[in-house]
């Protein structure tokens, strides 16, 4: 296995890049994953892996050299553990990076399915946030309009915890061609609704709309939505984190089909 110890190194510059820049890896259409968990993901998922990035001290760790073991025929490099404490967040001695090929989206018309659309949703702690809790919930597809955080991003992948590995993922999309799509029932919370989320029912094929953090769902997305609902808040608050008010209305869903 070959040792890299320079930031000029080909390979550390195009990390650097994906890294860093959205732009780079929608051109390279390449995507990294940090650390033990997320990537046992995304080999126990058959993710297209390009190559794997280890941290000198971290073939000694026994879960990354089990990992190894099982993961035969992908391109192996060790970086030295003090340029790898400078290009990823995570501690050397645990250190394993992958770097993957990102899928092609593709809208899927299946109105027995569960979808959640994001519009212009910019944090990417939100999107990982939500992206977490929609696979949580049994989500098929995930819809992001160009205005949305990258969702290929670390710090999106992060929050995610591996939920781009479980669902469908479709992002700089036009969501009024989604809805064109979808024959169930399209919901969006509206704070001047009068249905309350928990009087609807949501046990069909059902998408759900969540939008801008300050803004919320744009007007035309709103206009195609034909449940507005409102989340019922007996205290002295305006409104919820977007991330927060999607975990009420995918897990409302769950307990209706519980029920």
């Amino acid at each position: 296995m070959s040792l890299i110890t320079s930031r000029q190194n080909p390979l550390v510059k195009q990390i650097a890049k994906l890294l860093e820049s959205a732009r780079e890896r929608r051109k390279q259409q390449q995507f990294i994953v940090e650390g033990i968990h997320l990537a046992q993901l995304a080999k126990d998922s058959g993710w297209p892996v390009t190559q794997l990035i280890l941290a000198e001290s971290a073939s000694q760790h026994p879960e990354i050299g089990a990992l190894l073991r099982t993961w035969p025929g992908v391109p192996v490099v060790s970086v030295s553990d003090g340029l790898f404490q400078q290009m990823f967040d995570i501690q050397a001695n645990v250190g394993i990076v992958v770097l993957l090929s990102q899928p092609p989206g593709r809208v899927i018309a299946d109105t027995g399915e569960f979808s959640v659309l994001l519009d212009d949703v910019q944090d990417p702690g939100n999107v990982g946030t939500i992206m977490r809790t929609a696979v949580a919930a049994g989500v098929s597809n995930i819809y992001l309009s160009h205005g949305c955080a990258d969702v290929w991003s670390p710090k999106v992948l992060r929050a995610a915890m591996g939920a781009h590995f479980q669902v469908n993922v479709n992002s700089d999309v036009d969501l009024l061609q989604v809805l064109e799509l979808h024959s169930g029932k399209v919901v969006v919370t509206d704070l001047a609704a009068s249905q309350s989320l928990y009087n609807l029912d949501l046990r069909g094929p059902v998408c759900m709309i969540f939008g801008n953090e300050g803004a919320g769902v744009s007007e035309r997305l709103r206009a195609a939505a034909g449940d507005k609902v409102l989340i019922p808040m007996p205290g002295k608050i305006e409104s919820l984190n977007v991330a927060a008010a999607a975990a009420i209305c995918l897990f409302e869903r769950v307990r209706q089909l519980q029920r």
